[in-house]
């Protein structure tokens, strides 16, 4: 496995160089960060966007967007802090459907596209999930937004996520049924919105400092555990996931970059918007954020300080709080939450997926299991469909599409919470185009040459573990959890309490042992989580923004 990797603190920008001669990895320093770009990257942090005609060069913010500046959803304890329930990000899920007689691959399509156009791609693939931006778009883009609100038994907040910790639960447990009827057959579909929490950035720039080999050491650890089993996050490119909620990206510039376009549809040099349905061939003919303003916005965050110990009110207060790591530590919350990784002391993760259990799945998946990637060069005909990865993850499709299905009785099919690949193929660097000639009949009347347009490629072909990746989650770095409610992926948790008791899958012994714990220890432990807040130094808003 080709796993060579150059690491690289905030301070400097390193690219990696990929040659068809061969592979060559070339440090390229491309500046030293000044005191000037982290002020201007708090500017842009802190900046009310507006959308703006694309016949200047760029339409600005937007069409669609969650929020209209960073910090309107990054605000608790300070700037770069998380946010509460109401800033969740939305997306649609397809649970499942359900098909009568004869239901054709094009019947199918059809239903599935009245829930929602991006659930099924351009190959006619049926998808799990489609993101629902909170704001902006044409008018077919907010009816579908509407539609979803009115469906809803909970509440949405006017910042367009849930109203309130219970208003995600109740999202999770009650699923809608869509249904519709085609020339013919009725079908009816199941689904549900998902959603992901605001998380903080305190401390950022510790995390993105933690070297491969910390990762490593802890999934070689926990591989002598009797519960836990966590397992690196390998992305596309062969890096290890240290941020998102899925471990779906490498590095802070990463993180910044992928939440410009897509929180914000403000599109970067290497991230395109998303599409609105109404406008599904308009394209942005320019950039919205330069990339020198995204590594300064990357230079802000990692500048922001880390999350600190409370100092205790008296030493009755700090023997309570050392008791309470104790138990902590003796009932195994320490074997995930690990108190010191790299750099980044006192943060409680390991920074590695684990599997919570089916009542935290999500089908924006986390990245495959990958056990070996080897370096290849390919030759593929341009226009070969190649699989891409979501800013929340991989979604997931369904099994299979129905062409046709052939019973009298109804069948459903739901969508899988595992995945089984046993391989894949990923491009990581096109190549040279080159137009392949294949001759038919050659020499007679009847010659005919095609010409088919082709590419070279480097990619990585990669052997997979089976893994349940809809129900996979990084440990949440615990440092500052004071003051970071509600938790968990998606802020269906208003309480400490609460997430712990969510708990799943590897976490189960650690969360009955804490339901098992007598009142003084279950308090102690509450009051040592307690003491883990938000950094009081840190920078706070000049001005929060509504987010419409």
């Amino acid at each position: 496995m080709w796993h060579k990797r150059l690491l690289c603190g905030h301070a400097s920008v390193c690219r990696w160089l990929v040659l068809f001669g061969g592979l060559v990895v070339a440090p390229e320093i491309v500046s030293a960060v000044t005191p000037q770009d982290v002020a201007t990257g708090r500017l842009l942090f802190e900046k009310q966007w507006q959308s703006s005609n694309p016949a200047m060069g760029s339409d600005g913010l937007g069409p669609l967007f969650n929020a209209t500046s960073c910090v309107g959803c990054h605000h608790q304890g300070g700037v770069g802090g998380g946010g509460d329930s109401r800033f969740n990000a939305n997306s649609i899920g397809l649970d499942a459907i359900k098909l009568s007689a004869n239901a054709l691959r094009s019947d199918v399509q059809r239903m599935v596209r009245t829930l929602h156009p991006s659930l099924v791609d351009s190959s006619g693939n049926l998808q799990a999930t489609a993101t629902l931006p909170h704001f902006g778009g044409t008018l077919p883009m907010r009816s579908l937004r509407q539609r979803y609100v009115a469906h809803s038994s909970s509440e949405f907040a006017a910042e367009g996520g849930a109203a309130t910790p219970a208003d995600v639960r109740e999202n999770m447990t009650a699923s809608w049924k869509w249904k519709g009827v085609t020339a013919k057959t009725g079908m009816e579909i199941e689904a549900r919105i998902f959603q992901r929490n605001t998380t903080a950035l305190f401390g950022a720039g510790l995390i993105d400092q933690v070297p491969d080999s910390d990762l490593e050491r802890q999934v070689a650890i926990q591989r002598r555990h009797p519960e836990v089993s966590g397992r690196l996050s390998i992305l596309r490119d062969n890096t290890y996931g240290r941020f998102g909620w899925r471990g779906n990206l490498s590095r802070l510039a990463d993180f910044v970059d992928q939440a410009c376009a897509n929180e914000m549809g403000l599109q970067t040099k290497r991230r395109e918007q998303p599409t609105d349905l109404g406008m599904p061939d308009y394209r942005n003919p320019g950039i919205d954020i330069r990339e020198d303003q995204v590594l300064q916005v990357r230079d802000f965050i990692a500048a922001l300080p880390r999350p600190v110990r409370a100092k205790p009110r008296s030493s009755e207060h700090a023997s309570e709080i050392a008791l309470g790591e104790r138990v902590f530590n003796k009932i195994g919350c320490n074997a995930c939450h690990v108190k010191d990784m790299g750099p980044a002391t006192e943060l409680y993760s390991d920074l590695l997926l684990h599997d919570m259990g089916d009542r935290l799945y999500d089908y924006d998946a986390a990245e495959p299991d990958v056990v070996r990637a080897e370096l290849i060069r390919q030759v593929v005909a341009i226009g070969a469909a190649t699989e891409t990865s979501g800013y929340r993850g991989r979604s997931v499709s369904l099994a299979s599409s129905p062409t046709p299905i052939l019973t009298r009785e109804p069948v459903y099919q739901r969508t899988p919470r595992r995945s089984n690949a046993l391989r894949d193929t990923v491009v990581i660097q096109p190549g040279q185009r080159f137009t392949r000639v294949r001759i038919i009949n050659p020499g007679s009347c009847e010659q005919r040459n095609i010409h088919t347009p082709m590419q070279e490629q480097m990619a990585y072909r990669r052997t997979l573990r089976p893994s349940n990746v809809t129900q996979e989650w990084r440990t949440p770095p615990l440092w500052g959890v004071a003051d970071s409610a509600p938790y968990m992926h998606d802020g269906r948790a208003e309480t400490l309490a609460e997430a712990i008791a969510m708990h799943g899958g590897e976490a189960t012994g650690s969360r009955d042992r804490y339901l098992n714990l007598g009142f003084a220890q279950r308090e102690a432990l509450q009051t040592f989580l307690k003491s883990l807040i938000a950094p009081p130094t840190a920078p706070q808003p000049t001005t929060l923004a509504a987010s419409r």
